[in-house]
């Protein structure tokens, strides 16, 4: 057992840790005047700070106003160029870049908090009575030593898989932050702006409950009924957001061109050929195409929401539409086939 002196002093050793790790992955902006001059006291303060925060909210506004795709695309130099050309902020920005670094601050301090509740925990007799409580099961059960591990893992409550969270969510918060700004400054219609975000096919239920309808078809919001963020509220509560939806979510923002929508339409879920012409995954495949096609070809196509001209004005989703319920399933393409989005 530990002395309360000792406890104490593992307390401040992880605690000065954590300030010299914000320090150098978030910038000074996140410490206060105070715990810069402990780590210059104590010769902590990092000679290198990468300020991740700033970095990712930068590349937001590439993709905005590059696109995804066009973004995708370029190389690490031609990112660098650009990025230089952007370092010119406006207040609006600064503001946005802030609050994402206060942000990941405030994460970072709860994760400290809890490390040292776990350090003090471990140094416990309760903690002991878990060990030997797992090592006595392990014994009876004959478990393997890796399975022992991941018991040991859990039992404990450890906190490494959080800092993946943290680093996850907070950059994607700081991009789609970006990409709001470009988005809002470049638009004649500002915060009236048409947009949508798309989740991927294996996101989450609440992720497509919130920015798909019932069809697959995304929901269409104007900019200013984005809320910022869905934090401390529960799931069933949720609303379409600018950062992430929920921890790990990785939806992305974009915008709706004037008379542009969504269409379902009928596209290539997977690459094959028919009559000597390649259609690749997510290739539209034209009415009388598709009606030609085998029953094994018609099985790789799938009805999907594609984004087309059509002229006419979308109307952006009501609030009493944003927590309607999302099926899973769309219309059959073909009365044998059960076509998923």
């Amino acid at each position: 057992m530990l002395s309360k002196a000792q406890l104490k002093k593992i307390e401040k050793i992880i605690r000065k840790r954590f300030t010299r790790f914000t320090m150098k992955t978030v910038g000074p902006k996140a410490l206060t005047t105070e715990e810069i001059d402990e780590l210059k006291a104590q010769g902590l303060l990092p000679s290198h700070i990468r300020e991740y925060i700033g970095d990712a909210h930068t590349l937001g506004k590439i993709s905005a106003t590059l696109g995804p795709a066009t973004a995708r695309g370029l190389t690490y130099g031609q990112v660098l160029e650009m990025a230089k050309k952007m370092e010119v902020q406006t207040d609006v920005e600064r503001r946005a870049i802030q609050y994402a670094v206060d942000h990941a601050g405030q994460y970072i301090k709860g994760l400290e908090d809890d490390m040292v509740r776990d350090t003090m925990l471990a140094a416990t007799k309760t903690s002991s009575q878990i060990l030997r409580q797992e090592v006595s099961n392990a014994i009876k059960d004959r478990i393997t030593p890796s399975q022992l591990k991941s018991n040991l893992f859990h039992a404990l409550d450890n906190r490494g898989r959080d800092w993946q969270r943290v680093a996850s969510t907070e950059l994607q918060n700081s991009i789609q932050q970006a990409i709001y700004g470009e988005i809002r400054e470049s638009s004649d219609d500002g915060d009236n702006q048409l947009c949508y975000k798309r989740p991927a096919p294996n996101a989450c239920k609440h992720c497509k409950r919130v920015y798909l309808h019932a069809d697959g078809t995304p929901k269409v919001f104007k900019l200013k009924d984005l809320e910022i963020s869905n934090v401390g509220l529960k799931a069933a509560e949720w609303k379409p957001t600018i950062e992430a939806v929920h921890p790990w979510c990785q939806c992305q923002l974009h915008v709706l061109p004037k008379g542009f929508g969504f269409k379902k339409t009928p596209v290539a879920m997977e690459e094959f050929e028919y009559d000597g012409k390649t259609y690749k995954k997510g290739a539209i495949i034209p009415p009388e195409v598709l009606r030609e096609l085998s029953s094994d070809l018609k099985k790789k196509t799938k009805l999907d929401a594609v984004l087309e001209f059509t002229g006419e004005d979308v109307e952006p989703v009501s609030k009493a539409e944003i927590n309607l319920p999302y099926s899973d399933h769309s219309d059959c393409l073909h009365c044998d086939i059960e076509e998923r989005l």
